[in-house]
């Protein structure tokens, strides 16, 4: 009886062992899946961001096809720069061809007898405002002096004309100085007593 109490304890034990080990199992799948749930979430959120970076460089790369063929059709017409491309040459001949007589010249016309006599009359009647202005304010300033030269006989007229021009600095200073010594005459013979 011993022994099969020995052998039931050691059944159960290894039961509960495999229990334990099959629980073990389960939470280090549990364990292990979460992991990998994490890493996967990790490398698709990294995905996400570097998708329209690697669009973008597809598109680049696209263009960059397109530059090549540019820089080759660029190649291709710069080889020569002493000869023109074909389209140039045609615009050359297009223009040779060209039937000047059918131009017609456009040439400012000539400024007609007209306009220069009115232009003529037009400088004169200036001149004509701007002499009766000087004129009207001439006689505005003296009329007593023009009555005066108008009762006046022609001699008279004459020696004021005369008595009018400039006369020379020297005369000038002349004629103070006698002016002067004719004051102080004056002042001498007013100071002698009587």
């Amino acid at each position: 009886p011993k022994h099969d109490a020995l052998h039931n304890k050691l059944n159960s034990a290894i039961q509960e062992v495999s229990n334990y080990y099959g629980m073990l199992e389960e939470r280090e799948k549990q364990a292990l899946r979460s992991a990998m749930i994490e890493e996967r979430s990790r490398f698709c959120t990294l995905f996400t961001l570097l998708k329209p970076v690697m669009e973008l460089e597809i598109s680049l790369a696209s263009e960059m096809s397109h530059i090549e063929d540019l820089v080759q059709y660029l190649a291709k017409h710069t080889t020569d720069p002493h000869t023109l491309p074909t389209a140039s040459e045609q615009v050359i001949k297009d223009i040779k061809g060209i039937d000047y007589s059918t131009i017609v010249a456009f040439k400012t016309p000539p400024s007609s007898p007209g306009s220069l006599s009115s232009r003529k009359s037009s400088v004169c009647s200036i001149n004509s405002i701007s002499s009766s202005s000087s004129n009207s304010t001439n006689n505005s300033r003296s009329p007593t002096h023009k009555q005066s030269q108008t009762q006046q006989p022609l001699q008279q007229q004459q020696q004021q004309q005369q008595s009018q021009m400039p006369i020379p600095i020297q005369h000038q200073f002349s004629h103070l100085n006698n002016n002067n010594n004719n004051n102080n005459n004056n002042n001498r013979s007013s100071s002698i007593p009587v």
